[in-house]
C-alpha cells in the first residue's frame, strides 16, 4: 500500500487567507513583517563596535529595543570658592576640594573666571593663584595699577587625562572680597563607548530573536494581523 501526501507551500494558505479577509474587511490592518537586519540601511551590523550615534535608533525603533541613548560627548562640571573680610590684618584666603568626575569620563579641559578686590593698600604684596589638576593658574598685580583680577574671557586650557576624580585649589593674599569659578569639562572614554555599544547591542539582538521567533500581535479596536 502507498501513501501519498501532498503538502502545501509554507504560509501560502495563510498569505492567502490574509489576502481575502483584508479584501471582505477594510478594517483589517496588516502589519509588515520585521526587517532582517543584514537588510536594514546603513550597512548591515557586523557586530556590537557598528553602532554608533547616527545609526543606532533605526535598529531600535525597527525592533523596539530598551536602549539608554548615546553617550554625551562631553559633560561639563564645576566648584565654586568665595570670600570676603571686612576688616583684617591678614586677607588671606587658602581653600582646596576634589571634583567627581562622571563614570566612564575623563577630565580633558577646564577654565576659571575669577574676580578679586584688594584691599586698597599699595604698599602690601598681593597675589591670587587657582589650580586645577595640573595647571597652575598664577596672578601677581601692581596694586596700584590694577585693582581686580577679571578673567570672565579666559579659553579652555587643556588638562592631563584625570579619571574619577580631579584637585582643585586656590589662594588669595590680600583681597577683601572674591569668587573664583572653576569649570571642568570631561569627555566619554572608549572604554565607556564600547560598554555602551555592547549594551545595547545586546538589547537589540535579543528583541530580533524575539521578532522572528514569535511575532508580536497588537490588538485594537481594529483586527490586526501580521503578514509572513
Amino acid at each position: 500500500m502507498m501513501y501519498e501526501f501532498m503538502i502545501p507551500q509554507p504560509s501560502k494558505f495563510h498569505r492567502l487567507a490574509m489576502t481575502e479577509t483584508v479584501k471582505s474587511t477594510p478594517a483589517v490592518v496588516v502589519l509588515e513583517k520585521p526587517i532582517h537586519p543584514k537588510d536594514l540601511p546603513l550597512n548591515a551590523l557586523a557586530s556590537p563596535a557598528g553602532l554608533t550615534n547616527a545609526n543606532y535608533m533605526v535598529y531600535v525603533t525597527n525592533y523596539g529595543a530598551d536602549v539608554k541613548p548615546y553617550p554625551e560627548q562631553f559633560k561639563t562640571f564645576g566648584k565654586a570658592f568665595v570670600g570676603a573680610k571686612v576688616t583684617a590684618d591678614n586677607e588671606l584666603f587658602i581653600e582646596n576640594a576634589d571634583l567627581q568626575i562622571p563614570q566612564g569620563y575623563e577630565a580633558r579641559y577646564t577654565k576659571i573666571n575669577i574676580f578679586a578686590y584688594w584691599d586698597g593698600n599699595p604698599s602690601d604684596k598681593h597675589s591670587f593663584c587657582v589650580t586645577v589638576g595640573n595647571l597652575r593658574f598664577a596672578y601677581a598685580v601692581s596694586n596700584s595699577i590694577v585693582e581686580s583680577i577679571d578673567t570672565e574671557q579666559q579659553p579652555y586650557f587643556a588638562l592631563d587625562k584625570f579619571s574619577e576624580k580631579i584637585p582643585v585649589s586656590y589662594h588669595s593674599m590680600n583681597y577683601l572680597t572674591l569668587n573664583v569659578a572653576i569649570t571642568v569639562k570631561a569627555q566619554i572614554t572608549q572604554q565607556a563607548i564600547a560598554d555602551w555599544q555592547l549594551n545595547t547591542g545586546s538589547a537589540i539582538l535579543v528583541m530580533i530573536f524575539k521578532w522572528w521567533q514569535k511575532p508580536p500581535l497588537f490588538v485594537s479596536s481594529q483586527t490586526t494581523i501580521m503578514s509572513q
